[in-house]
């Protein structure tokens, strides 16, 4: 695969990882209450059928050990139980969609820099973007928000002003990925001639050590 066709499938990505947040954040701040409990229900749901599934399992696999079988898929029961009867753990969720944001903002950064060689309006455009998107991150990280209704709308907005900078910043990037592939391209060559020019006078020097230890 082509370093442009690389770099286009990596933003691409990133275009659908932003769409996706930008609708949960909608979801969460129109619908605050229903999508705790709904959240809490698919995340106990999901437990209890895994540590479920995982007992089972002994039953049509003769290779999974009864004890670690059994150890496992009660402990995903445990797990899916404590989500279904204590609503306080959803206070974690919170944290781990900042560090969601933070390390999506992060990934975006080494091709911000690039930008710097690039466009200039480009490049401050792409920081504004960038530093709006870890704010929102660490916002959600440092600040307590607790597992009430509340709280959730606000990370949904939070959640879409995070999407819509980084949606403003991805686009800033694609359009200058025929950019990035010439200078990728400029350096490659670069390198690849200064390898082809040292490489034949090393070997020559390889080879007059050699025949002089003979």
């Amino acid at each position: 695969m082509k370093i442009q066709d690389k770099i286009n499938a990596y933003l691409n990505t990133a275009i659908s990882t932003t769409v996706v947040m930008v609708l949960f954040g909608l979801f969460f701040a129109l619908f605050p209450e229903f999508a705790l409990n709904l959240l809490r229900l698919l995340l106990a749901a999901g437990f209890l059928l895994a540590g479920f599934s995982m007992i089972m399992s002994r039953v049509y696999s003769r290779f999974v050990r009864l004890f670690s079988s059994n150890f496992l898929g009660a402990f995903l029961i445990v797990i899916g139980l404590v989500f279904l009867f204590y609503p306080g753990i959803l206070s974690l969720i919170p944290m781990t969609i900042g560090l969601v944001i933070v390390i999506s903002a992060i990934s975006r950064i080494g091709y911000t820099m690039e930008l710097k060689n690039v466009s200039k309006s480009a490049y401050i455009t792409s920081i504004i973007t960038n530093l709006l998107s870890l704010t929102a991150g660490v916002a959600i990280i440092v600040y307590p928000f607790d597992a009430s209704a509340i709280a959730l709308s606000l990370i949904g907005f939070i959640m879409i002003g995070y999407g819509l900078s980084d949606l403003i910043n991805i686009i800033v990037l694609k359009k200058h990925v025929q950019d990035f592939t010439d200078r990728y391209n400029l350096v490659s060559k670069f390198s690849g001639s200064k390898k082809s020019e040292t490489n034949p006078d090393d070997i020559e020097e390889a080879e007059i050590v050699d025949s002089k230890k003979k």
